[in-house]
């Protein structure tokens, strides 16, 4: 389902411009976007259901309240994908490598991992780290 929301209209915008201010409006991501207001609310709605945004609100006299949005850390390990997606494009050489921290069945506390090399042209590598951090090194 995660990269079903992360293809649609306007996500990966959405992703990088509350990555950039840390929080951000609803109203501030419509004007800078310049989106339409109900597809907006829909996609917002669709990314906090997910976990990928965290949301919160906050009264303003008697308006309507304002509804700030956060990136969580599931949001920016999306923000991740996108970068892997655009090394993939660019044909660039990929190491993934990919561990799970959070596995309880693991008595020694070592993390199983899972390797796989791509590759194509150039020196780029990723190397992902647990569903929950991405690290990506050039």
């Amino acid at each position: 389902m995660l990269l079903k929301i992360l293809t649609k209209k306007s996500v990966k915008e959405i992703l990088y411009l509350i990555n950039d201010n840390e929080e951000m409006y609803w109203g501030q991501i419509q004007e800078l976007l310049g989106v339409d207001g109900s597809n907006l609310s829909k996609v917002l709605s669709l990314l906090v259901k997910d976990g990928i945004l965290s949301k919160r609100r906050i009264l303003k006299g008697d308006s309507m309240p304002y509804s700030y949005f956060k990136l969580t850390k599931k949001g920016k390990t999306a923000l991740k994908l996108y970068e892997i997606g655009e090394l993939l494009d660019d044909n660039q050489d990929i190491k993934i490598a990919v561990s799970n921290a959070d596995d309880d069945d693991l008595s020694d506390n070592k993390n199983s991992s899972i390797s796989n090399s791509y590759n194509n042209v150039g020196t780029e590598s990723i190397i992902v780290t647990n569903s929950k951090n991405i690290n990506v090194k050039k």
